[in-house]
């Protein structure tokens, strides 16, 4: 930082002395550091400048060779009179070596709020108050001026801890007019520059993949979590069963028995396929069985609240996306200029379901989002599921529909090469799997099933 200093106050000097001699200082452009504010220093002026930095030993010790030879490398470098003034050896021409001295750099830089960011920010700061052209209230002055005077090294951490976020809330009130000083226009196209072009420099790195302690004992602990959740499994869906052949389905009317039966037993095969496939027990995999369980216990508990007519409305309205779903396989077979033996197998067979209880053309094909016309988070709220739709159904949904959040966390992961800017790649190897996921599914199971109990047993006894 105070080698940077001593650079900038260089260049402001002559800068200001050229101004003076023209009589015009206050136009005199702020130099900050950044290599676009280099390119704003006169031309005239640009040869004494360099004069005055090698005579000092500046010029080698703030642009040492290898370094002024990696930015030298990039096309459309601001600054560039600057870094090539003493040129540079062939030997430094290896693209290995540029990304050896600048990787550490960007390392430090590339967060905000980190110890080389936020002094290089300061920098900015300092040189605006210096040039004149940032003026601050004397209160502020006050508590800022006798801090900056002993940073970095002596500042105590509660003035440190005060004077850092106001100098980046600072350099952010600059950074937005920059415009005015024509700084931002040419930093950023630099800052494009710079990082398109090191996409085609350097190459990705993923991040090292360390298997989590225990892992030597994975297959043991998958299948002692196998037989346990088959165990568990199996308890549950004998009490399902139970429930369902001693409860009377009203065979005159067996709308309710069946469309709740048919969603608890729905549901046990879901999770019977989870728990013999491992690999659906990652979290990520695991949304669409976990949304699937707590869907079917707010649908399940809400319906016993709505008239009975709702059982019969879940049936037409799923006879209806069925026909739907039939008259598209048969457009699609009547579009072909030939047809398969499979396909009318197919056809025959969805016709047999559609005509199953009521003649297709007596059923009706409803466009709404669901059976009740109810979104499920009003479903939630009116039988006291709200929680678990906030914090189970909704999450499992985003995962299920393929919304960023879940891409982000388990499908791409943030290339480990500074020089990429931590853009995200596709995440290889495999996922950690977890008995937690099965045990969570069997805890949803259980109170599904315990919903199950209560809306066809009181009704009809026990």
């Amino acid at each position: 930082m105070q080698l940077v200093a001593r650079v900038l106050d260089v260049l402001q000097e002559l800068n200001e002395l050229v101004a003076i001699g023209e009589d015009d200082a206050t136009s005199a452009p702020v130099f900050t550091g950044t290599l676009s504010s280099f390119d704003r220093f006169p031309l005239s002026s640009r040869q004494p400048l360099l004069q005055a930095l090698v005579e000092s030993g500046l010029y080698e010790e703030a642009f040492p060779e290898v370094f002024r030879a990696a930015l030298l490398s990039y096309d459309n470098l601001p600054g560039r009179w600057l870094l090539e003034h003493l040129g540079v050896n062939e030997k430094f021409s290896d693209p290995a070596q540029h990304e050896a001295i600048l990787r550490p750099v960007v390392f430090d830089s590339i967060q905000g709020q980190s110890d080389v960011a936020t002094k290089a920010k300061i920098m900015v700061v300092r040189s605006y108050l210096q040039a004149g052209k940032l003026h601050v209230a004397p209160h502020i002055a006050r508590d800022w001026f006798p801090i900056l005077a002993k940073y970095p090294d002596s500042v105590t951490e509660s003035e440190r801890s005060r004077i850092e976020p106001a100098m980046r809330a600072a350099y952010l009130n600059l950074a937005m007019l920059g415009s005015e000083e024509g700084i931002e226009p040419r930093g950023l196209t630099w800052a494009r520059d710079f990082w398109q072009q090191n996409w085609h420099k350097f190459g990705c790195e993923r991040t090292s993949v360390v298997d989590p302690p225990g892992s030597e004992n994975l297959a043991g602990s998958v299948g002692d979590a196998h037989r346990k959740g088959i165990q568990e499994l199996s308890r549950l869906t004998q009490e399902a069963l139970s429930i369902s052949e001693r409860v009377d389905p009203n065979l005159y009317l067996p709308d309710k028995h069946e469309v709740l039966t048919g969603l608890v037993f729905r549901q046990i095969e879901s999770v019977h396929s989870m728990v013999n496939s491992p690999a659906l027990w990652h979290i990520d995999q695991a949304a669409g069985i976990t949304r699937g369980l707590i869907e079917t216990r707010i649908v399940l508990k809400w319906m016993p609240t709505q008239d009975p007519e709702i059982y019969l409305r879940f049936k037409e309205y799923g006879r209806g996306k069925l026909k739907l779903y039939k008259l598209h396989m048969e457009e699609l077979r009547d579009s072909l200029d030939h047809t398969s033996g499979e396909l009318d197998a197919e056809i025959e067979h969805l016709q047999s379901l559609v005509n199953g209880d009521v003649w297709e053309e007596f059923q009706d094909i409803k466009i709404a989002g669901n059976f009740a016309s109810v979104d499920t988070r009003r479903m939630a709220e009116r039988v006291g599921l709200l929680d678990d739709y906030r914090l189970i159904f909704s999450p499992a949904s985003a995962a299920v529909h393929g919304e960023w959040g879940p891409i982000s966390q388990h499908t791409l992961g943030r290339c480990a090469n500074p020089m990429h800017r931590g853009h995200r790649i596709p995440s290889l190897g495999s996922r950690d799997i977890s008995s937690f996921s099965v045990e969570f599914a069997l805890g949803i199971l259980e109170s599904l099933i315990g919903d199950y109990r209560a809306a066809v047993e009181p009704v009809h006894g026990g």
